[in-house]
């Protein structure tokens, strides 16, 4: 199909799928990829970490990719659906060499793309529009094909989260959780409630169709009902999660 240009923004690739790319975009998206990566880190022997969020499309775009990294001749660590910063804890606690979160962030349901990772740095600007160049070139496939290891990131970076953050729980704290169902709920659940918080949840089972409302938590209509169950459950905040949960948009005890 033909890719529509605009897909190629400032901080990430994105677009709604079937009409903008489709998955065969995504496996040439990854052999450029590893086109790019290898001339940017100076060698070959690369391992690159994938994941992504929750969408309906997410399955299918995230293998094609992983199938274009293999192509490339780098190996994959694929870290399964969870949120967009659960795909960066794979990344540098696995001391990888790059990563791709399949996802199309706080955009409709339709819509799908890529956040990318070159070394320990995210991709943005020029790298966007040279990575853009390599795939019109035609990216050629490697003599030897790149591996793939399935890594279970969700646990791992749970613990992680806990760790990092128990000693600074002062008192229990009742919050109210809107997941947008999307990616984020049920690892930010798991820390909240392991930290000893009062968890009271609204949407937090992952949903790519977004039935309950637009996952976007810094649009005030999208956190009506967030607000109103913090005040009336009496709870001291409220957090919402965007699709890929690497936004949050939080109330206080008033629901402002």
């Amino acid at each position: 199909m033909q890719v529509n240009p605009k897909i190629f923004r400032e901080y990430d690739i994105r677009g709604e799928v079937g009409k903008d790319f489709d998955s065969s975009f995504a496996r040439e998206l990854g052999k450029a990829f590893a086109v790019f990566v290898k001339k940017r880190l100076g060698r070959d022997d690369l391992t690159i970490g994938v994941g992504r969020d929750c969408r309906l499309t997410g399955p299918e775009i995230s293998e094609a990719l992983i199938e274009g990294l293999c192509d490339g001749g780098v190996s994959v660590v694929s870290s399964g659906m969870g949120a967009t910063p659960q795909l960066y804890y794979t990344v540098f606690s696995r001391d990888l060499d790059g990563g791709i979160q399949v996802t199309a962030s706080h955009n409709p349901a339709p819509d799908n793309g890529f956040k990318l990772m070159a070394g320990k740095h995210t991709m943005s600007g020029n790298d966007i529009q040279e990575l853009k160049q390599i795939l019109d070139s035609g990216p050629e496939t490697a003599e030897q094909r790149g591996s793939v290891e399935e890594f279970d990131a969700a646990k791992s970076y749970a613990d992680y989260l806990v760790e990092v953050s128990k000693e600074r729980v002062q008192r229990t704290i009742k919050v109210v959780v809107d997941g947008g169902n999307g990616a984020g709920g049920p690892v930010g659940v798991d820390v909240l409630k392991r930290l000893g918080c009062e968890v009271i949840e609204l949407y937090t089972e992952p949903d790519g169709r977004f039935p309950n409302h637009h996952p976007d938590p810094t649009v005030l209509e999208n956190i009506v009902e967030l607000r109103e169950k913090v005040v009336a459950e009496k709870a001291d905040l409220g957090i919402a999660w965007d699709g890929d949960a690497d936004r949050i948009g939080v109330v206080d005890e008033k629901g402002e």
